[in-house]
């Protein structure tokens, strides 16, 4: 969802995922066939769902206290639970900043590293490379150790694959933002933090729009 949202209300964002999605398709007018081990591979799409996942996946990690152990002034005592919110690593500055795109705010590109290399005929070109930003250790949208999500690579084809066919089939016009009621909203969407700790936050705005098969 969230995704998906970053992507149509960008229209530079929009075009350059698009554009980037078309070369996972096969060379043959009709029909063409998406070639799912490429798409998947794509450095922006890949950056822009990582980064998606990144701000709006919260749950907390829990963990048994195997033996006591003390922490910042705290001790911890053997047969505790510790839950840790995943937004603390997840937001981290240090970890995520870049100047100009703090670490709470979506920048598409955070992901990309731009890569300078000869094409077929002779010319420097710039190509990106999908590379995580912070650190491993402070990005678990899927959770962590023994209790990772399973299936978390079988997860990221479905949503890779659903965003392509949204972009690539349909022209997607933007009209605005409402309110879960309906009522017309002064401002976009942000997660509903009725839902912290609970997994993948939902929008707390609806997004109007009009769409058209491509033909």
């Amino acid at each position: 969802m969230w995704t998906i949202l970053y992507i149509l209300k960008d229209p530079t964002l929009l075009t350059a995922i698009r554009s980037e999605i078309s070369t996972a398709y096969s060379d043959a007018p009709f029909p063409s066939t998406l070639d799912v081990e490429k798409l998947v591979s794509l450095p922006l799409l890949q950056s822009t769902l990582t980064e998606a996942l990144r701000l709006h996946m919260n749950f907390n990690l829990m963990r048994n206290v195997n033996a006591p152990i003390n922490m910042d002034g705290y001790t911890l005592r053997k047969g505790a639970m510790l839950q840790a919110p995943m937004l603390v690593a997840h937001y981290d500055e240090e970890a995520w900043g870049s100047e100009g795109h703090p670490a709470s705010v979506f920048w598409a590109e955070r992901h990309i590293r731009y890569k300078e290399e000869r094409d077929e005929a002779g010319d420097v070109v710039r190509r990106r490379e999908f590379v995580m930003a912070g650190r491993p250790s402070a990005y678990f949208p899927f959770g962590g150790g023994q209790q990772i999500c399973p299936g978390r690579h079988f997860a990221k084809h479905e949503i890779l694959i659903t965003i392509a066919l949204l972009v690539s089939k349909f022209e997607i016009e933007v009209v605005g933002w409402t309110k879960l009621d309906g009522s017309p909203s002064e401002r976009e969407a942000g997660s509903d933090a009725r839902f912290s700790g609970a997994g993948a936050m939902p929008p707390d705005r609806d997004l109007k729009m009009r769409w058209k098969k491509i033909k």
